[in-house]
């Protein structure tokens, strides 16, 4: 992961230490597009949205995007290397973790809405 630096913000349930665990990439925080817990994601929701033999093929792209973007890219060919539009591991989804990340992401995102409507209870 040549010139990756992860970036240091709160977690969120959408990007969430607990959530990037149950991933199988080494890069578990230059995933993104395309990578391996969006196309996870898509396999457990319906196996048709993947053209699984291509997301097999393709090998991981792990990189600073986030650099990319503060620089000025602003689309995928100028994102990162080679243009694909693929941003981490999308061979190593499995339907297994996208499904677990779905959960677990519904249950942060409950946690966190009922911690907002108990801090607004006491206004």
């Amino acid at each position: 992961m040549a010139g990756f630096e992860p970036q240091t913000r709160p977690p969120t349930p959408m990007v969430n230490p607990r959530v990037r665990a149950l991933m199988r990439s080494p890069g578990s925080e230059a995933e993104w597009h395309s990578g391996e817990l969006e196309t996870a994601l898509m396999l457990s929701v319906d196996r048709r949205l993947v053209r699984e033999g291509v997301a097999r093929r393709l090998p991981p792209a792990w990189f600073d995007f986030r650099k990319s973007l503060a620089q000025g890219a602003r689309n995928f060919r100028q994102l990162g290397p080679g243009g694909a539009g693929s941003f981490g591991w999308p061979a190593a989804a499995r339907a297994t973790t996208g499904r677990a990340a779905m959960a677990l992401r519904g249950k942060l995102i409950a946690q966190r809405l009922l911690r907002a409507l108990a801090k607004g209870s006491h206004s």
